[in-house]
Order: C-alpha cells, then structure tokens, then sequence
C-alpha cells in the first residue's frame, strides 16, 4: 500500500481555510501553525523549496503570536489607575515601605501625593493578582511650595530657564517592592505612560546617581541624561518621537 502525499496537501489546505473562518484570533493562529507544519511536511516529500520557505516563516509567524498571547494572557502583574477616594489603600502600602520609598525616591512627599490626586497628575497601583506590590505618579510641574530640597529646587528651576516647564510632567516615584525587580512591570509602566499622556510632550524623572539599575532601565525606555546636579541627575523623555 503506498501512501498519497497529495492526503498530507488537502489537510494543510483544509486546516489553513479552517484557521480564516475563526473568529477567535488564538484559534485562527493554531489552526495556521498546525496548516502551515503540514505544508511544510508537504513541500519537505515533494521537494519544493518556495513551499518549505515560505511556511517555516508562516510557522514562526504564528508561533511568535501565540507566544506573546499566552505571556500577555499569563502575566499576573498590571497597573491601575486610582482617584483619591481609593487612597487610603495607596497610603496602606507605603506605611511599611516608607524608608526604602524615601530612600529611592527623596523628593516624594504626601503634599506631591495630594497635589496629584488633586487633578495635576495621575496616581498608578502596581498589582500582582490584585495585591498592591508599588506605586507611581506623575504631576504638573510644582509650585516652590512643593519643593522640598535644594537640589530639587534646581532642576526645577532649569526646568523652567531651559526646556519647556508648561509641557513637562513630573514623574515623582516609579516604586516597586524589591520582590518584584526585574519582573516587567517598569516596561509596562513607561509604555503605558508614553500611550496615555497626551497632554505634556516632556516627560521628567529626577534619579539619584546611586541608582544604577534605575538609571540603566531609564535608559532602555529612551530617557535622556539632560544635565547633571550634584546627587541626581535629570532625564528627560520626548513623548512625541
């Protein structure tokens, strides 16, 4: 009994057909890679090398979207927006990490918290399964008022003799819990920034230089070194490129 190749061509054609009259995009891609691998198969027995090109590239297609879905899908971590009713839950979290936010971030202060919630920035929970695991915010460039040391005074004020003070935002505290270093969540913050601020075209972070790690992750998310002080350095990120 000899085997039809041709059997090995109908199922690829019936699978790939199959994948266009899905609805849901995950089985349209798992009909599509499970086509395309027949295909191949196919073109492998008949010898036709445009066949077996152009489906192993179909096959990596596919499998590179159902990766990004399943990691997407599978990611326990997210950030949230909140309004100030909620921030008691906000304050809850920072209690027992106080030192090591003021340590990381000394220009926060709760004034900077409520000016924000005030409707001059916008406040972020990190979650991780809905559990609180770090905070950010930006704001409006402060008043003076705000400002609580002299290196902070500075900047802000080269803010104001140099770049564009009424189109710049301020992101205080970009905070997470050391447990979660490492883990994606900064990458999702900053593009969802870049998406959702629309209003400022400067986006600012004031860093200690003994941040090193914050530093290097400021950097991959196309922050700029705009001038050095004495403790921080500023960096700025142009949100219309």
């Amino acid at each position: 009994m000899t085997f039809n190749i041709e059997i090995i061509g109908f199922i690829a054609s019936a699978f790939i057909v199959s994948s266009l009259l899905m609805a849901s995009i995950l089985k349209l891609r798992i009909f599509g890679v499970i086509g395309a691998t027949c295909f191949l198969v196919y073109g492998i027995f008949i010898n036709s090398f445009p066949i077996i090109i152009t489906n192993a590239f179909n096959i990596g297609i596919h499998i590179f979207y159902l990766y990004s879905y399943f990691r997407k899908k599978n990611n326990p971590f997210s950030y949230l927006s909140i309004i100030e009713r909620r921030k008691y839950k906000l304050l809850d979290f920072i209690q027992p990490q106080y030192q090591e936010l003021v340590t990381r971030f000394p220009n926060y202060t709760e004034k900077k918290l409520d000016y924000a919630f005030a409707g001059n920035g916008k406040i972020y929970l990190a979650l991780k399964n809905l559990k609180t695991v770090g905070f950010a915010f930006y704001i409006k460039l402060p008043e003076s008022s705000f400002i609580i040391n002299d290196e902070e005074r500075k900047i802000i004020q080269y803010i104001h003799d140099h770049l564009f003070p009424e189109e710049t935002a301020y992101l205080v505290v970009d905070f997470i819990t050391k447990k979660y270093y490492g883990m994606g969540l900064a990458d999702q913050l900053y593009k969802m920034l870049s998406e959702e601020i629309t209003e400022f075209r400067f986006l600012i972070v004031i860093s200690k230089f003994s941040e090193k790690r914050f530093i290097k992750l400021l950097k991959k998310q196309g922050y700029q070194l705009e001038k050095s002080f004495d403790h921080s350095g500023l960096y700025v990120k142009d949100l219309s490129k």
